[in-house]
């Protein structure tokens, strides 16, 4: 992953306005968890067809797009309003780009069968059974020499512009792509022998897969857990506006290990306030709380003093509700003549709710703590800067705690992960 390092007020800046471009529509990625070197990977896709909408089943080396790393990709990708199939192989560091496309009639609408062969001498592309491209030489020797991890299997669709894929056309909302099955041989040294086959039968993402959560390539969306789901036998990805996620039909499964969706960050974490000064009576202030969105999250603050009541702020942050419930507590303040709870100057009874991190109805979900905790969402670990958008129907709680950060003089991190 690139992370670039930025000082906490173009972070706020982020939050505030760039982002706005990225999260107005909502795409889907998955993956395979696991990586593989050499085989056949081969699966049925019914591509969507549509100006600026881009459908993907491509192999991928992990970490490929970390900087000063050989870079390593194969792609399928269904173009244009034409739905032309482009066939690509980026490879080498820095990565170039070797794209050619097929000599096919338009390929969307219908399901069709895309097929990898990788070995050690040559690479090749297969539509139906059909070798459309294929690549030796060069090009096989910087797939065989710099992949001894494998690579993932992985499908998205996302929206594209007018440098590539033609200017999205937000009217075809919403898009959806139809991935029927899965399969990968392993090669043998003269062919290859099935190693398994994923049908979809059941209406739950299969284990072994996972839905990703960073933005796609050309920063008009973001992946959500939401726009992918296993609707009668067939794996679906969705490509929607941000304020309709969802595949139709799909459910995610309740008990452990059901997939739900990601928590959603919701601001930063609500800073804590200084501790009030002692006075005759229990009159020391409260620090401000913080700003979040649309959940109030963190541990209440507790201090005592000898003179005095002395408060510290209740931190508020966001945090989407993932698994079952949390907890709840009371802020409580201590003297040595006196117990307030809430805000000392007026006996508020002040309640944070702590989300948790939950593995029960709806799967796992994040939350934050109060004082100067930053969210941090699954897949996306260590970005205190994420792209922001994830749980919160107004952008200004975000914009407010990017400016309270910047004040901290915090410097946190963005990482932009994509698919080539």
């Amino acid at each position: 992953m690139n992370r670039r390092c930025i000082p906490a007020l173009a972070c706020a800046l982020c939050i505030g306005g760039w982002s706005a471009l990225a999260q107005a529509y909502a795409s889907a990625e998955i993956l395979t968890t696991e990586a593989y070197q050499y085989g056949r990977f081969a699966a049925s896709i019914r591509f969507p067809s549509g100006s600026g909408v881009i459908g993907s089943f491509f192999l991928w080396k992990e970490g490929s797009e970390v900087e000063d790393t050989f870079w390593n990709e194969l792609d399928f990708e269904t173009v244009g309003n034409d739905c032309h199939l482009e066939t690509n192989a980026f490879y080498g560091n820095p990565a170039q780009v070797h794209v050619q496309t097929a000599s096919l009639p338009a390929v969307c609408g219908t399901f069709h069968t895309f097929t990898y062969e990788w070995t050690p001498d040559y690479v090749a592309w297969l539509v139906d059974g059909m070798e459309v491209r294929r690549e030796t030489g060069e090009a096989a020797a910087a797939f065989r020499d710099n992949t001894a991890d494998g690579m993932q299997l992985r499908f998205n669709i996302w929206p594209g512009d007018a440098t590539f894929g033609g200017t999205f056309d937000p009217s075809l909302l919403p898009v959806y792509q139809h991935i029927d099955w899965v399969e990968y041989s392993s090669y043998n040294g003269t062919g290859f022998d099935l190693e398994w086959r994923e049908e979809f039968d059941d209406n739950v993402i299969p284990e072994g897969w996972e839905l990703a959560t960073w933005e796609s390539p050309k920063g008009l969306s973001t992946h959500f857990v939401e726009n992918g789901g296993v609707v009668d036998g067939h794996l679906v990805l969705a490509l929607t506006a941000d304020d309709a996620l969802g595949v139709p039909g799909f459910t995610p499964p309740m008990g452990a290990g059901g997939m739900g969706g990601t928590a959603g960050v919701g601001g930063m974490g609500g800073m804590g306030g200084t501790a009030g000064t002692g006075m005759t009576e229990p009159t020391g202030v409260g620090g401000t709380s913080g700003f979040g969105g649309t959940a109030t999250g963190g541990a209440p603050g507790t201090s005592a003093s000898t003179d005095a009541v002395a408060s510290t702020g209740i931190g508020t942050s966001t945090s989407s509700v993932g698994g079952a419930g949390g907890s709840t507590q009371s802020a409580t303040i201590t003297s040595s003549n006196a117990t307030t709870t809430g805000n000392a100057m007026t006996s508020f009874t002040a309640t944070a709710t702590t989300g948790g991190v939950n593995s029960g109805d709806l799967g796992a979900s994040s939350s934050t703590s109060g004082g100067n905790a930053v969210n941090e969402s699954p897949n996306d670990s260590g970005c205190a800067c994420r792209t922001p958008g994830h749980g919160s129907a107004s952008g200004l709680p975000a914009r407010l705690a990017g400016f309270a950060l910047f004040a901290l003089g915090a410097t946190f991190c963005i990482r932009r992960r994509r698919k080539a």
